[in-house]
């Protein structure tokens, strides 16, 4: 498409605005249109201010707009476009109806006046076209003054600016968006492909026994927050429906699918997308934030646009009290449960919601979306004031659909495995470099800047020195290129050279109390959450034990690889122990040793193993990590988290507070009078994708399983319904354990912080009033939330608040496959194995970035060592 193509200069003004203001004359030699371009001109200066961008289109010839400017004053941007590309590409995307008329002089046809005022995300202000039939009827001169429509489009934005804050960009050229109701009918009437649903659920299920809790989560123990699920029996109530003919469409099915192995096992690493679901993008401009007075009082919840806007006008911002009828607290901890994976109900919370350190690692875009629930095309939002803003939602179109012309076509294109199957177009993710906006300027930051120290010479903080670290790996480094040693080495260098020079400095400065600081961490590489601990506290001993489901289909490989003369310590993870040493941090001499197995409750598990990057906590790694002189204290340091962390972090956080003692601050969650847990994230091992392991199993020759074991996704590449490609079916390999409870993985463990402060709008904005309000509650005697703290006086304890019911979730969840409780029990064993799915008495009858997900392998990191 040439540069000076009409539909794309109109759609790179209309995202570089808040808003275009478009306005369609007949030509120079037409009195009326050159008196409303006059008006038009006096109005330009006010439209850029609000963050408009003015623009006057004609299908005259581009030689007559210098006439054209030279009569009416008119400076801003003008269009011509004889052969009508932009009112053609309008009227598709029913926008507006420019007329076309004959006259002499237009090849094409002479464009009829009309406005246009739209936003980017495709939601339209005002709008006015005539209509040719009432052209000899005053049509022309009795168009609206387009004084009038500025002073109304003006009222909307006054008014539906505070439920607006700016839509998310998509950065491909050829984005469109429609209205939700479109696009849910689309996805509605593809048909229900049978055979294809039954065999794709008998082909996830051999896989989905390499997730480690899948025998733990029909009867999970106290402390974990949610109902339990039985997957197995889940798939066969779906397979039960399928063949019963009880979905209405795919959609139906790919929900029921989805949210029995994303939503209901509370597990990041657990991840399965049915490709119907990913074809749009439905989404909410409102965005919205929690807010407490001082960061003890309860919070209430503001349209993140409003708020930002009343700071800067000084005026008082109403708080929300309703979206869409329901009351916001309820819609935010509903929206909490169907869109996040969270294990924890608060970090569920604060993950709709609005952070600066959420936007500085790429997740507040989360927060708008809605994932396989319904959106309408327009919401309500009520204000205390007793004030309305209606607000139009959207559905982008994530996909090509091109050609397509029926349901049918739909299917054949992203559904049906040949040729002509073609994926969702991805979205373009620009390079990762965060503006870290709202944290002070760095002394010293990793150079894909998701981690940076600091140190301050005011009175609030001046003993303290503050490590935020946002991830333990740069998203740069997670795409194709990320298994190459050399770019993963690269940013393990980068990030032990940051940890190396902060604490260096800081012991040269005398700054002896430490707040780490881990919001928005979703995790990353072990490699750099170990260096990190083997730097701050070089004279603990590190350790983490794990263990692997055990099962016949892993052992069986394991023991084939064995027999054909594979040795264990390279084979990779979990058929090998490539990357992993035993519970003595030595090598596996054999499989058997590996793969024990020990039955835990009801299921069996491989013996203990550790991640060989513990081994290197001690003495460092020559070339990537030294340890240093130790200088912080663990009864010194502070950790807060706003609940999202994952993975990695999770080891950071529980080996620090288990063996270390060291205090954490909690912030945000649900306005309540009760405590926060320090990780909300999944607390497992190491992720794994089905991907690489399709790619080992030609290892195997042509040798078969024995009957009973169920090898097809290995064997069989292509799932039998085409869609997201299989590096993205992810499984939590293997469960932690704590030392003083070896049968209950942390992940099934309630672990509170030792406090937990609500955000202001300082502390949500302004790191620097953050790591202050954390430092008081640390060494200046600050209160916490009430029922957050074990001590009295509300002042932060040494220990930490125990499990209570006051810390369930608040939610309906919606009935379906797999469920086998309506919440979560007050008891409750994990001595039951999951369903076998031979019987389905347990399924109901109605049809967060981590280790793993930045789907490092093991064999990329083990390759470094073995390269050095």
């Amino acid at each position: 498409m040439a540069p000076s193509d009409p539909v794309q200069k109109f759609e790179s003004l209309l995202r570089q605005s808040d808003f275009i203001f478009a306005v369609y004359y007949r030509g120079h030699w037409c009195p009326f249109c050159m008196g409303y371009l006059r008006s038009f001109a006096s109005l330009t200066e006010s439209i850029v201010a609000a963050g408009g961008v003015p623009v006057i289109i004609t299908a005259e010839d581009a030689s007559h707009l210098d006439a054209v400017r030279n009569t009416t004053g008119y400076d801003g941007e003008a269009m011509s476009d004889p052969d009508h590309l932009l009112a053609t590409e309008l009227k598709k995307r029913g926008l507006l109806n420019v007329a076309i008329t004959e006259k002499s002089g237009y090849p094409h046809g002479l464009a009829q006046p009309a406005v246009l005022v739209m936003r980017p995300d495709g939601s339209v202000l005002q709008q006015w076209a005539i209509v040719p039939s009432m052209m000899n009827l005053g049509g022309a001169k009795d168009r609206p003054l387009v004084e009038q429509i500025w002073e109304n489009v003006q009222r909307q934005l006054e008014e539906i600016g505070k439920a607006y804050d700016v839509a998310v960009s998509d950065n491909t050229t050829d984005k469109l968006a429609v209205k939700p109701s479109l696009a849910f009918d689309c996805l509605r009437s593809v048909p229900v492909d049978i055979d294809r649903d039954v065999a794709l659920v008998k082909y996830l299920r051999p896989w989905l026994k390499f997730q480690s809790t899948i025998g733990i989560l029909p009867t999970s123990p106290e402390g974990y927050l949610y109902p339990g699920v039985d997957i197995f029996g889940g798939l066969a109530n779906i397979t039960q429906i399928l063949k019963a003919g009880g979905y209405q469409s795919q959609l139906d099915f790919a929900v029921d699918l989805y949210r029995l192995i994303n939503v209901k096992p509370r597990d990041g690493h657990l991840v399965f997308t049915p490709v119907i679901g990913t074809l749009f993008r439905f989404e909410t401009p409102a965005l919205f934030v929690s807010i407490s007075e001082d960061g003890i009082a309860s919070p209430k919840i503001y349209l993140h646009s409003d708020y930002k806007q009343s700071v800067e006008q000084g005026y008082i911002a109403s708080e929300v009290v309703r979206f869409d009828s329901v009351p916001i607290v309820d819609h935010v901890q509903q929206r909490s449960i169907d869109n996040s994976q969270d294990q924890d109900p608060d970090a569920a919370y604060n993950s709709q919601l609005y952070s600066a350190a959420l936007a500085n690692v790429l997740e507040t875009t989360r927060a708008r979306q809605f994932l396989y629930t319904t959106l309408a095309d327009e919401s309500v939002v009520e204000f205390a004031n007793a004030t309305k803003a209606t607000i139009a939602n959207i559905a982008w179109v994530a996909a090509n659909f091109s050609g397509i012309d029926s349901a049918e076509a739909v299917h054949k294109r992203f559904e049906v495995p040949g040729k002509e199957t073609e994926a969702p177009v991805r979205q373009v993710r620009p390079g990762f470099a965060p503006a870290l906006a709202g944290y002070p300027k760095a002394l010293v930051i990793h150079k894909d800047r998701y981690q940076s120290g600091y140190l301050f010479d005011d009175s609030a903080l001046k003993d303290t020195a503050v490590l935020a670290v946002n991830l333990f790996l740069s998203p740069n480094q997670t795409g194709s290129k990320a298994t190459l040693p050399s770019d993963v080495l690269a940013d393990l260098l980068d990030f032990s050279r940051v940890s190396a020079e902060f604490i260096e400095t800081s012991r040269k400065r005398g700054k002896s109390r430490l707040i780490i600081d881990l919001q928005g961490n979703g995790g990353g590489l072990m490699w750099n959450a170990m260096s990190l601990y083997a730097t701050l506290f070089p004279s603990s001993k590190a350790h983490m034990k794990m263990r692997v489901r055990a099962h016949p289909l892993l052992n069986w490989v394991g023991t084939m690889l064995g027999k054909m003369g594979a040795d264990v310590k390279t084979m990779p993870y979990p058929v090998g122990s490539s990357g992993f040493l035993d519970k003595d941090l030595k090598n596996f001499p054999d499989w058997s040793s590996f793969y024990g197995p020990e039955k835990i409750g009801e299921d069996e598990y491989t013996n203990i193993i550790q991640p060989e990057e513990v081994s290197y906590a001690a003495n460092g790694l020559p070339g990537i990590f030294a340890i240093p002189e130790p200088w912080f204290k663990p009864e010194d340091t502070i950790i807060v988290t706003d609940g999202h962390c994952a993975s990695a972090c999770v080891y950071i956080v529980g080996v620090m507070t288990r063996e270390l003692g060291v205090q954490v601050v909690a912030m945000g969650g649900r306005p309540i009078n009760a405590p926060m847990q320090a990780v909300g994230g999944t607390k497992g091992g190491p992720v794994i994708a089905l991907g690489g392991y399709q790619k080992l199993w030609p290892a195997l020759g042509p040798v078969a399983p024995p009957e009973g074991i169920d090898a097809t996704p290995f064997a069989e590449a292509d799932p039998p319904l085409a869609g997201t490609p299989t590096d993205g079916w992810t499984v939590n390999s293997a469960n932690v354990y704590p030392d003083d409870n070896p049968g209950t993985p942390v992940q099934f463990r309630y672990e509170a912080a030792n406090c937990k402060l609500f955000y202001t709008w300082d502390t949500l904005t302004n790191m620097t009033s953050l790591w202050s309000a954390v430092a008081d509650v640390k060494w200046n005697g600050a209160r916490c939330v009430g029922g957050s703290t074990t001590d009295d006086d509300g002042t932060m304890g040494t220990s930490t608040p125990g499990y209570s019911e006051k810390v369930l979730p608040g939610f309906a969840w919606a009935a379906g496959p797999g469920d086998v409780a309506e919440g979560p029990r007050p008891g409750g064993s994990n001595n039951d194995s999951a369903g076998t799915g031979d019987e389905d008495k347990n399924a109901a009858g109605s049809p967060r970035a981590s280790w793993g997900a930045m789907s490092i392998a093991v064999i990329a990191t083990t390759a470094l060592v073995s390269a050095m």
